[in-house]
């Protein structure tokens, strides 16, 4: 657990670990609902860069903290089965019941075969909460650490990054390959990764120096032009480039505009239950909105952002109280949970 100092001196990354769920429950907002001009384009416009944005926090965290430090690998990737592959592997099987009984409402069905068996074995988009994948591909990510240890080491080496980041830009502009083994997601999102570990080498001074108002404004001129090309030429390259512009700007923002409070360390704290339990949430409120009561599809969407975003926190809160008046510390809950 970060102490309350170490978050005060990040409050950047406990601002982007704020957002990003919200932007999750936000790209969430539509699923099984009519389209909308509307909410289709923001749908469109919030998958270029919200699954980079949690890779680049990871990296960006891993990077900061030097790594392993003085931990053994073996020790390392232990500690990310607990955090990563544990809650991956619980918590879908804890959901097959109620995707079974809710069969009837849900657009993808469940049937007991032995395809179905394999393919939630092996492709993580495809299983119970299909949003669980991430925690897989980051336990991926991490297998490979002391590749990211090396490059941390060797953080003055331009020649290593530059090829890194070369290599990265490549596997990402390759055809889509397959989803096993969340092959695709690693190859889309190994260049946010490896953004989030250079900019982690940077000192926190440095890192406020060269990001104050005047440059976030020179920043929000390229990102309004970069946004204006990819609106017009929508392609893996424009998609690219308006992602790491629009990271490098959400990194910036709450430095240059200096956003830190108690608050958003209130709400940072509960950034991994919300993304976690969003789209339960979601699913429920649209379940007995729209498909129960028959309720405009556009409250319907409303209704599903707020409850993703708050029945977590409550649901975290209640625990809390629980276990503060109880007594209790339950480590199963805080790898399922995080709290």
């Amino acid at each position: 657990m970060e102490s309350v100092k170490e978050k005060n001196k990040l409050y950047f990354i406990t601002f982007l670990q704020v957002i990003g769920p919200i932007f999750v429950i936000l790209g969430h907002a539509k699923n099984g609902l009519p389209y909308n001009i509307f909410l289709q384009g923001m749908r469109t416009f919030i998958y270029v860069f919200h699954m980079p944005l949690f890779f680049f926090i990871s990296s960006y965290l891993f990077s900061y903290k030097n790594g392993m430090r003085d931990i053994s690998y073996n020790e390392w990737i232990k500690k990310k089965f607990w955090r990563l592959i544990f809650p991956y592997v619980v918590i879908n099987l804890i959901f097959i019941l109620p995707k079974v009984l809710l069969s009837g409402f849900t657009q993808d069905k469940l049937d007991f075969s032995l395809d179905t068996f394999i393919t939630l074995c092996i492709n993580p988009r495809e299983n119970i909460l299909g949003h669980l994948w991430f925690l897989f591909a980051l336990f991926e990510m991490y297998l490979i650490s002391p590749l990211w240890n090396y490059m941390i080491k060797n953080k003055e080496n331009k020649k290593i990054w530059i090829i890194a980041f070369i290599i990265c830009v490549c596997l990402r502009m390759l055809p889509q390959i397959t989803n096993i083994l969340s092959i695709n997601d690693l190859f889309n999102n190994l260049l946010f990764f490896l953004m989030g570990l250079y900019i982690g080498t940077i000192p926190v001074k440095e890192l406020e120096k060269k990001s104050d108002k005047k440059n976030l404004c020179i920043y929000l001129i390229i990102y309004i032009l970069s946004l204006v090309v990819w609106l017009i030429w929508k392609n893996e390259l424009t998609t690219t480039i308006l992602c790491i512009i629009t990271l490098l700007l959400l990194l910036k923002l709450p430095i240059a505009l200096k956003i830190k409070n108690n608050t958003l360390n209130d709400l940072g704290k509960y950034s991994y239950t919300i993304y976690i339990l969003h789209w339960p949430a979601m699913l429920s409120i649209r379940i007995l909105l729209f498909q129960i009561m028959h309720v405009d599809y556009r409250i319907t969407s409303a209704a599903m952002v707020v409850g993703g975003a708050f029945a977590p926190i409550f649901i975290a809160k209640i625990y809390e109280k629980v276990k503060q008046k109880k007594n209790f510390e339950s480590k199963i809950i805080y790898y399922l949970l995080g709290i």
